[in-house]
């Protein structure tokens, strides 16, 4: 939920669960900021007065350009020290409004991380924006940002992307994607695919556990042996719904068949499509085990209406299906 959305238009509580929270924090008195404004002049012109002041008497006189290159000097430090000290006035105005009024931390507000959240989710409050009002239940909780008390929140509610990095170790994981697939979990509005290439067990339990506490649908596909749930995408719902040339692309392009663009490919490519497309048409297979052994079978070629040259310079499809 944006910030400045939110500043401009919060409640002083309403019936947001978190929201308010962000008009005490981000909100600080009015006097504060000139007091960190001119506080921070009134330290830099005394200490540039004071370094200028001591500068002068190393040329033996009180008057003349020496005065006038002290001066100079003077105001140099002045302006120099003064950007510098700037950089640090938010830090500044967030510890005295911290002080001045501090601010209890959510924890205090909550039981623990599951009220929080399911209070989130259920939320009527919404911020007037541009365009649609964003809603709080149409968010998700990351966390707090990094020394304040302002809420994370991630609208779900549109398809964007996000990159993570961090350290290694230095939580994720198991502070951020965990916590936010499970809210996804529990809000039962769509499904999650977790893709994890270091196999981490413990992630896998707390997700397999919590399917099962709400009785949805848990599969794994593990390229290793063992148990492991077999993925189909001819059999899935998404795949049905599109037309043949949309399901034979998909497949060529899984298969590698489409050759990635590449400019010397494209005879094969475009021949390995055609001939999957009429495999595909004369058998309609629900599987790709199927469909190899349909290709395989004797007189396949000719029921399908594959030319002996075009049969010839299909193995490629062959090989990619076996």
């Amino acid at each position: 939920m944006n910030i400045l959305h939110l500043r401009a238009s919060l409640p002083p509580r309403g019936n947001s669960v978190l929201a308010h929270r962000l008009r005490t924090d981000i909100t600080p008195l009015w006097w504060l900021p000139a007091v960190v404004k001119w506080g921070r002049i009134v330290l830099t012109v005394w200490f540039s007065v004071q370094f200028t002041r001591g500068l002068i008497p190393s040329f033996g006189t009180p008057i003349g350009l020496g005065t006038l290159a002290c001066v100079l000097v003077g105001i140099a430090v002045f302006f120099g020290l003064d950007f510098w000290l700037s950089r640090y006035d938010p830090r500044v105005l967030a510890s005295l409004s911290a002080w001045v009024r501090p601010v209890a931390p959510l924890t205090a507000e909550f039981r623990d991380w599951n009220d929080l959240t399911t209070r989130l989710a259920g939320s009527d409050y919404a911020v007037r924006t541009p365009g649609e009002p964003a809603r709080e239940r149409d968010h998700i909780f990351l966390g707090a940002v990094n020394g304040t008390r302002w809420p994370l929140l991630f609208d779900i509610s549109k398809p964007r992307h996000v990159l993570l990095t961090g350290a290694t170790a230095s939580g994720k994981t198991h502070r951020v994607l965990l916590p936010a697939a499970v809210q996804i979990l529990r809000r039962r509005t769509a499904s999650v695919v977790v893709i994890d290439l270091k196999g981490d067990k413990a992630m896998f339990m707390k997700l397999a556990t919590e399917a099962r506490r709400l009785g949805v649908n848990f599969r794994w596909v593990n390229l290793d042996t063992g148990s492991s749930y077999v993925f189909n995408p001819l059999t899935q719902r998404f795949f049905e719904r599109l037309n043949e040339d949309a399901q034979v692309q998909l497949i060529a392009q899984s298969l590698g068949l489409d050759g990635q663009g590449r400019q010397e490919d494209v005879f094969f490519s475009d021949l390995n499509e055609r001939t999957l497309r009429r495999f595909f048409r004369a058998g309609r297979p629900r599987s790709l085990r199927q469909l190899l052994g349909q290709i395989e079978q004797p007189g396949a070629a000719g029921n399908a209406e594959v030319t002996a040259r075009e049969w010839e310079l299909a193995m490629h499809l062959r090989s990619a299906l076996d």
